[in-house]
Parts: C-alpha cells; sequence; structure tokens
C-alpha cells in the first residue's frame, strides 16, 4: 500500500505550511482510519506514525506539501529547480557522477533530480543527508 497526499499552502510562510501540513495529517489519519495514532518525531528528526506500523515521509518546498505514506519503509522529496550550482553538485557526487552532470545537457535539472533523489534515499533509510552524500 502506497498513498501519496498533496495540499498546497495559500503563501509561502513557515507557519502557512506547518498548519496545512497539520491539517493534511488530519485527512490522512482519517482517511486511513488511524484512529488513536499521533504522528511524531524520532531524534533524528525522521517522522512516524505511533499506534501504527504504517511508515510516512514528509516533504514540503514553496508551499507545496506531499506526505508519502506506505507499509514499508518510504522516502520523499521534492525540490524546486532553480539556478546551476556546481560547487553542491561537488559535494554531493561522486567523482564518476559529477562528470556526467557537467556533460548534462541541463545541469541544472540533473543537480536538483538527483539532490531530490539522494534526500528521499536519506529519509527512506531514516538517516541524515550527510550518510548518502557521495
Amino acid at each position: 500500500m502506497l498513498k501519496i497526499y498533496r495540499a498546497k499552502a495559500p503563501d509561502l510562510s513557515r507557519e502557512s505550511e506547518k498548519l496545512y501540513t497539520e491539517m493534511l495529517i488530519c485527512h490522512i489519519f482519517d482517511d486511513l482510519k488511524l484512529n488513536g495514532c499521533a504522528l511524531n518525531k524520532l531524534p533524528s528528526g525522521m517522522p512516524y506514525i505511533s499506534g501504527s506500523d504504517l511508515k510516512v515521509s514528509i516533504t514540503h518546498k514553496d508551499g507545496n506539501i506531499f506526505i508519502a505514506v506506505c507499509d514499508k519503509n518510504i522516502g520523499i522529496d521534492v525540490e524546486k529547480i532553480s539556478d546551476d550550482n556546481e560547487k553542491l553538485a561537488k559535494r554531493i557526487m561522486s567523482e564518476e557522477m559529477f562528470e556526467e552532470y557537467l556533460a548534462s545537457k541541463d545541469r541544472a535539472v540533473f543537480l536538483y533530480s538527483f539532490y531530490s533523489a539522494k534526500e528521499a534515499y536519506a529519509k527512506f533509510l531514516g538517516k541524515g543527508l550527510s550518510v548518502v552524500m557521495k
């Protein structure tokens, strides 16, 4: 079972994102009939649903909020594709991947797609991003 939920906050403030995330979580708990459950965080910051075996992953960017719920480990991330950033690319990519990035036709898309995949994988593992950097 995998369900992905999305909400759009009306503005980009952290307060608005937080409120809409909480509203989306209430909707998810209602939709999945998770009565008596609660969303909590581990010391690492990883969210979990107490009172359920379901796994959860949350991401947000520019007012877009996505929450994935699954019966297995899950990681989700969304990034805004912005300017190319060779310094970031060098920091998060192996030498071989960095060469592919340099040769790509759209380096910004390559970089932020790669970064988002790494972030989602780190969430899947339940680790911080530093664990999967290279």
